[in-house]
């Protein structure tokens, strides 16, 4: 089986390393092949891409919204399963799923592992939709060896934590991710970072100072920074 990690582009898009879509890539079974294919680094092909590929899975925010439903369809047109993800499908799944032959509704640590049984037992479902919360410490490192391109900003994408207390009203993480801090234990984070290889870290966290005791014991952590 052939499946194809996705990540759309948008005109503002920075070029960092998509951490979804390398949680994906750990996520998945070594006896299924994977590619991955980042549209602000090559542009996508729409007439030609993707034709050895099974499923496609596309990672979709607000801003990429329309470019991923484009490559959606354009798959789909080829006869390609597509599964959409992501904050904008988890917000908006019907809108996603006009265009798309699933929809995973929420994190991806749970979900994933169903949507790509059901795939190979040909019963996708038209919406995955999260039970709970993820466990971040059950979260698999991410796959980072899918970037094979010296294009990217060289920093490392990191997640320490999810969810966020406050209720800002122009932010979706309470919906998204929850309204308390889920935290990584914190040897955890530093076994990840030391091995790291990029020339700096960014941290893909919601809030990523927002528990104050745990960032602090986080940065000051021996041999982390």
């Amino acid at each position: 089986m052939r499946i194809e990690l996705i990540s759309a582009a948008a005109e503002d898009s920075a070029r960092l390393t998509p951490l979804a879509l390398a949680t994906l890539a750990a996520l998945t079974s070594p006896d299924v092949d994977v590619g991955f294919s980042d549209d602000q680094i090559r542009p996508i092909d729409l007439q030609s891409d993707f034709q050895k590929a099974d499923l496609v899975a596309i990672s979709v925010m607000s801003k990429t919204a329309y470019r991923a439903y484009e490559i959606a369809d354009a798959c789909r047109k080829k006869g390609i399963k597509v599964v959409l993800g992501g904050i904008h499908p988890t917000i908006l799944p019907e809108d996603a799923s006009a265009h798309a032959d699933a929809v995973v509704i929420g994190e991806a640590e749970i979900l994933w592992p169903r949507v790509l049984e059901d795939f190979q037992a040909n019963r996708l479902q038209r919406f995955y939709r999260q039970d709970g919360v993820v466990d971040m410490n059950h979260s698999p490192v991410p796959q980072r060896g899918i970037f094979n391109s010296r294009n990217y900003i060289p920093l490392d994408v990191v997640q320490t934590t999810r969810g966020c207390p406050y209720h800002c009203d122009f932010c979706t993480v309470n919906s998204v991710f929850g309204n308390h801090f889920r935290m990584r234990e914190i040897d955890q984070v530093v076994a990840e970072v030391q091995g790291l290889t990029r020339w700096g870290i960014l941290f893909a966290d919601d809030n990523v100072i927002g528990n104050v005791p745990y960032s602090r014991k986080l940065f000051t952590a021996p041999g982390a920074f």
